[in-house]
């Protein structure tokens, strides 16, 4: 069959239903209307009872009991806000519960953050942090800038705001295929750390980062990864609404997928990786795939204005036996095989990525089968 919300909803393992009603002093659960028509609501838990307004797509409400009806349906008591008190059934394909991790706060003056812009095209910028205020003309390609707040909009999209150069300032997307952030000890001429994908991160959030088994939110839950724990992440993955996951690699243990945000995941700075060798006769070459969808730009020779070459397409892998530095910081790979391919091309993980040299770990299955309810 399909699997898809509408049609099997899973049953958790332990019960759910023997849900508290929250208590004076205890925390509300937040959730967010993500279907389009809003949340139809009524006055009672009761499926008969007096229908009333549906809560608009998009607004965050605060649950405050959940209760089960006849048939096993759950109904979720809307406490807040008061305007939308009443009872709506809870289903994640209706409303879809939401981190209890605080929005990132601007950073101290002290501790603000550089950036460059790594996209072609240059950063698009706006004047607020709204993605419908009026539009400006972007930052340009490798312009180093400084970002001193960093804000999530309703669907978790990253917002930063520029701070430098003056000419510059407004909000742009905090993407990792458009600002890459620089370390903060760097001299502003030290090129950026490309060579590699793999990065560490530490845990910054209190109760720990909530685990997957894959990148979908909506996939098995996990232990949690503790606070302080240094992670490495080998792959960083973009869902649709703009939120950013980050594949875990090690430690072996709490390996899986979390939401990469500041205030989860803090990347620990590294030893500079650019003074890449050339591939000598007798070690390995590094092996790479093409990974943007357009394939890789490829030119004869290592300088961005030689004679341009058919590209390289997508997930084509190929052996790099050269890395070179340009003016500017910017790193080129030297393709040595598939020979139709030889030639040079940027070396960025928006383009090529490292391969690993055995397989990328998988999450451990479950050892217990999954049960289902038919709900369609």
């Amino acid at each position: 069959v399909s699997l898809k919300p509408t049609i099997l909803e899973e049953i958790e393992q332990d019960s759910q239903l023997d849900e508290p009603e929250a208590s004076e002093g205890s925390t509300p659960r937040r959730y967010k209307v993500v279907t389009e028509n809003g949340a139809k609501r009524r006055v009672a838990k009761e499926l008969e009872s007096e229908e009333m307004e549906p809560i608009p797509l998009g607004t965050e409400v605060a649950v405050g009991e959940i209760a089960e009806v006849a048939g096993g349906k759950l109904r979720a008591r809307i406490d807040e806000p008061e305007e939308y008190q009443g009872w709506v059934s809870l289903k994640p394909t209706i409303i879809e519960e939401l981190e209890s991790e605080p929005p990132p706060k601007p950073a101290a003056p002290s501790l603000r953050k550089r950036y460059r812009v790594v996209t072609e095209n240059g950063a698009k910028r706006r004047v607020a942090k709204e993605l419908d205020s009026e539009d400006m003309e972007p930052i340009p390609l490798d312009t180093e800038v400084t970002v001193g707040e960093i804000a999530e909009l309703a669907g978790g999209k990253l917002r930063a705001r520029i701070d430098e150069p003056e000419e510059y300032q407004g909000w742009v997307s905090l993407k990792p295929t458009i600002l890459a952030e620089l370390p903060i000890a760097a001299d502003p001429a030290e090129p950026e750390l490309v060579a590699s994908l793999e990065k560490r991160y530490r845990v910054v959030t209190e109760n720990g980062a909530k685990r997957r088994a894959a990148k979908e939110l909506d996939s098995e839950e996990m232990e949690t990864i503790p606070l302080d724990t240094e992670v490495t992440v080998g792959d960083i993955a973009e869902l649709a609404g703009g939120k950013l996951r980050a594949r875990i690699d090690e430690p072996e243990e709490y390996q899986g997928w979390v939401s990469l945000k500041p205030t989860i995941l803090e990347e620990i700075e590294q030893d500079s990786q650019l003074d890449e060798p050339e591939a000598s006769e007798g070690s390995t070459p590094r092996r790479y795939k093409v990974v943007t969808e357009n394939g890789a730009k490829r030119r004869a020779a290592k300088e961005l204005d030689s004679e341009e070459i058919e590209p390289i397409p997508l997930d084509t892998e190929v052996t790099v036996g050269e890395i070179a530095e340009l003016a500017g910081g910017k790193l080129r790979a030297r393709i040595d095989e598939p020979e139709e391919y030889k030639g040079w091309v940027s070396l960025k993980p928006t383009i090529l990525e490292e391969l690993e040299s055995g397989p990328p770990p998988k999450p451990a299955a479950p050892s217990v089968r999954k049960r289902y309810r038919v709900v369609t």
